[in-house]
């Protein structure tokens, strides 16, 4: 009896809303589609959106989206 005394106060104790950023990476010829890569990170100040930019990696292209504030 006891040990369901600690579940209960994490259970019932308040939730607080996170912040994040999101950003994905392509490796097809725009930003469109399923990424093949999904991170997601705590915002910073410094979060700036980016539609859609390219970047060059090896000797192929990745196209990288980064979207800003998204909360759960």
């Amino acid at each position: 009896m006891l040990r369901v005394i600690p579940l209960l106060l994490v259970a019932f104790r308040s939730v607080h809303a996170v912040t994040m950023e999101a950003v994905k990476i392509f490796s097809g010829a725009n930003c469109a589609g399923t990424p093949d890569v999904l991170a997601m990170y705590n915002v910073s100040a410094s979060c700036a959106v980016d539609a859609c930019s390219d970047i060059n990696f090896g000797n192929d292209t990745y196209y990288i989206s980064r979207a800003c504030n998204i909360s759960d």
